[in-house]
């Protein structure tokens, strides 16, 4: 029957494997089954590994609790502002107190004249206590509500003795103060400026401009002002004036050149009259540099080889008076430094002085002893230098003027700057050493 059989004759039964035999059977069949991913729904337990922190292990989400209104009892305001009263005329009366006892001093004691002997005990803090009750006064809305016989304008314990009370000021009615107004004038805020772009105003302007011209046409007609001229020029000349420029064209080109200059002479009058003086355009300038300065200072940080030549230290002062700058130039030793202070303009334009106009490397670098530096490597003397250590802006400004000050040390130098809260521009421009890096404010800042 062409069974398998083995050697005895005994029947072999062959396992079948189960294969796939198209193309798209044997793809699918190649994939391996998706692996099961086993849920954790217990954390392991990690106190026995060595690494673990108990400190870093994460603890429940805690939600704030809803918190509940809390009201004021009644009173409480005025017993505190009652409690301010007091202490203030206690203070009052302590402070007359002391400068009666200092005044009835005759004489003053000289120190050093005190015979040496036991210390005398520590004065006791005076005691107010007595006086709290005579300081206390009674409000002008329950001076109505006691008896006539005690209204002596001191306080009154009426919680005890309901007899001091008035009874037919009494009732059931909410009595209202009539509001009083204060001691400052009463400020009035108008509305905001609304904010219009450059089309929205210039849209604004030609409409003003119109409606000045339709009411001057209709001035015109009512005959309340005369028609003006026409403006005649050589090139409308025969359109204007018709025949008459026919008739003497030489007369009547004359006569246009002669208005034409007219118009030009009254324009060029009308632009002198509002020209500035030389005297208020420089007030005008002062006062523009003086607002950007007060507005957003600047202040920049230079720092100089050696400012001990006179022409330069002019130089360095006089312009920064010019350009209304404050702040000092400060000379110790080896340590030069110029601090100045003002708006962005004038800021950029004395930059440009300090680095540019001023040729500093003309002098050679001079040591405190008024010797000349020279170079190590070159053998050369040192030229001078300055440079730029440090720039940025500051809310406030805490120079007065421009002033040159000169010290016999670097410690007296930051002691000066110290004293006016700028001892780290002092720090930061010592530190600085030549051909460092530059703190510059770019146009962003």
């Amino acid at each position: 029957q062409g069974e398998l059989v083995d050697a005895d004759g005994n029947k072999i039964e062959l396992e079948r494997e189960n294969f796939a035999t198209a193309k798209a059977n044997i793809n699918q069949a190649g994939k391996q089954a998706p692996k099961k991913i086993k849920l954790v729904t217990k954390a392991p337990d990690l106190s026995s590994n060595p690494y673990f922190d108990a400190d870093l292990a994460a603890g429940s989400a805690q939600t704030r609790k809803a918190r509940p209104l809390t009201f004021l009892v009644p009173g409480t305001i005025v017993q505190k502002a009652e409690k301010i009263r007091i202490y203030q005329k206690t203070q009052e009366i302590y402070k007359q107190k002391q400068e009666e006892a200092f005044a009835s001093k005759e004489t003053e004691v000289n120190p050093n004249l005190v015979p040496l002997g036991k210390k005398k005990a520590v004065e006791e803090e005076v005691d107010n206590t007595d006086d709290l009750e005579e300081l206390v006064q009674m409000e002008w809305w329950d001076d109505k509500l006691l008896a006539k016989d005690i209204t002596d304008r001191k306080y009154v314990e009426v919680a005890e003795d309901l007899s001091n009370l008035n009874p037919k000021l009494l009732s059931n009615l909410v009595d209202h103060p009539v509001p009083q107004a204060g001691p400052n004038k009463e400020v009035t805020l108008g509305p905001l400026p609304l904010m219009l772009t450059k089309a929205e105003r210039k849209k604004i302007r030609t409409q003003g401009r119109i409606a000045r011209e339709k009411e001057k046409q209709e001035q015109v007609k009512l005959g309340l002002i005369e028609p003006p001229k026409p403006k005649v020029k050589v090139n409308n000349l025969m359109r204007v004036l018709g025949t008459e420029a026919t008739q003497d064209p030489t007369a009547m080109e004359k006569f246009v050149r002669a208005e034409m200059e007219a118009r030009r002479s009254a324009h060029d009058a009308r632009n002198q009259e509002r020209k500035l003086t030389p005297e208020e355009r420089k007030a005008k300038q002062q006062a523009k540099m003086e607002k950007e300065a007060s507005a957003d200072p600047i202040v920049t940080i230079f720092k100089v080889g050696d400012l001990s030549s006179k022409p330069k230290k002019f130089k360095v002062s006089t312009n920064a008076t010019q350009y209304k700058l404050t702040g000092c130039a400060l000379m110790a030793g080896r340590t030069n430094l110029v601090i100045v202070e003002g708006g962005l303009k004038p800021t950029r334009k004395y930059v440009h002085l300090m680095q540019n106009r001023i040729k500093w490397d003309e002098d050679e670098l001079l040591d405190d002893a008024g010797k000349v530096v020279m170079d190590e490597d070159t053998d050369q003397a040192c030229r001078n230098w300055c440079a730029l250590v440090w720039q940025g802006a500051v809310s406030t400004g805490q120079f007065i003027g421009f002033k040159l000050q000169k010290f016999d040390t670097a410690a007296k130098a930051r002691e000066f700057m110290v004293d006016k809260g700028l001892g780290h521009y002092w720090d930061l421009g010592e530190k600085y050493e030549h051909g460092d890096a530059q703190h510059v404010m770019s146009d962003e800042e």
